[in-house]
């Protein structure tokens, strides 16, 4: 596993900035099976890829949640100011993972031409002029990197919000802090 990696098996592994805000709620959530609590408005923000292998647990109410290819926000800020702005969001989780297809997006150019012939009935040189221009702006070179370098974007753009980068293992189900 990648050494900016580290495991979160306590509260106490939880970094600092992220005790006792709704960040280390989601964790001791997904984590650590805490029992849900009931809530009447989200108290966080999660973007996250939309791979069907990402489950996470946590109660009814409790996020607003993104889901994107990579966990990429790029065209998702509109919607990310929005839930901070009317819904009065202080924290994000970013949260990436492990295997993540939008990495090898760039190696799949055939697979993803033929699919879309065969599955959406589109035209071969239609798909590989779609996939040229798409390619560039949705892939990602890596999971970890790609998500530090959105934490820090974003942080920019809402220097008041928290924001947390964090890694699902989808072998393990467990989210891992990332060390920036």
């Amino acid at each position: 596993m990648d050494t900016r990696l580290f495991a979160i098996q306590s509260v106490s592994d939880i970094a600092q900035e992220y005790q006792n805000t709704p960040i280390q709620t989601l964790i001791e959530y997904h984590n650590f099976a805490k029992e849900f609590d009931d809530y009447t408005a989200a108290k966080l923000l999660i973007g996250t890829c939309m791979d069907n292998r990402i489950s996470l647990r946590f109660p009814d109410n409790f996020s607003f949640v993104i889901r994107s290819g990579g966990a990429s926000m790029k065209h998702h800020e509109f919607h990310i100011s929005y839930a901070l702005a009317v819904a009065n969001i202080g924290h994000i989780a970013l949260i990436t993972h492990t295997k993540c297809g939008m990495v090898a997006v760039p190696d799949q150019q055939d697979s993803f031409v033929s699919g879309l012939v065969r599955t959406a009935g589109w035209q071969k040189v239609v798909a590989e002029q779609y996939y040229a221009s798409a390619v560039v702006d949705n892939a990602i070179s890596h999971e970890i990197d790609f998500t530090l370098h959105q934490t820090r974007h974003l942080r920019g753009k809402f220097p008041e919000i928290t924001i947390a980068p964090l890694l699902y293992d989808v072998d393990d189900h467990l989210l891992y802090g990332i060390c920036e």
